[in-house]
């Protein structure tokens, strides 16, 4: 069964104890909710949204800061899903490129192009920069595998390290 996140800004949630201890966590702030939520993902655990409800703020003021949040959040979606940013960059890129390139091959054809015209240039620039940031995707892609790899072997290690530390506090009791 597939993971299906709704919301990654919900704060509430409840975890199992193994599945914390199976974390080398790093942040410490508002934004450990959202490393949580990545690398439980990125470990194949299963996630279960369950629906909250909210009610106006009685007393006080928010402590909730736009811009942090939304860069927080912006990073968590460019760390899980890199093509959703490079794919569309690149596609509008070199879709522009492409359009810009027909328009001067219109024009090239219908023999109203000046010699030394600049939109030439400006098009396979589009054009190449649109398939050089689609790669990244592509490598930012291979990338976000090798981390989910790395948690895993991660994972493995700390599994590992509390078996021989409880192994060795059972040889001390005997």
């Amino acid at each position: 069964m597939p993971n299906r996140i709704y919301t990654s800004t919900g704060i509430f949630r409840a975890y199992r104890r193994r599945v914390l201890e199976s974390l080398e966590l790093e942040s410490d702030g508002k934004e450990i909710h959202l490393e949580i939520l990545s690398k439980v993902i990125a470990l194949g655990y299963r996630v279960k949204e369950i629906p909250a409800v909210l009610t106006s703020r009685k007393k006080g003021k928010s402590k909730f800061r736009f811009r942090k949040t939304a860069l927080s959040h912006l990073a968590f979606s460019f760390f899980e899903k890199p093509m959703m940013i490079f794919g569309f960059l690149g596609f509008v890129t070199l879709g522009t490129g492409s359009v810009i390139g027909l328009y001067v091959g219109y024009l090239r054809f219908a023999g109203t192009l000046t010699p030394g015209r600049p939109l030439i240039t400006f098009a396979l620039l589009l054009i190449l920069g649109g398939i050089q940031i689609l790669s990244f995707g592509f490598i930012a892609i291979q990338i976000v595998y090798l981390r989910k790899e790395i948690l895993r072997i991660q994972r493995e290690n700390l599994e590992l390290k509390r078996e021989i530390m409880s192994e060795g506090k059972g040889k001390e009791a005997g």
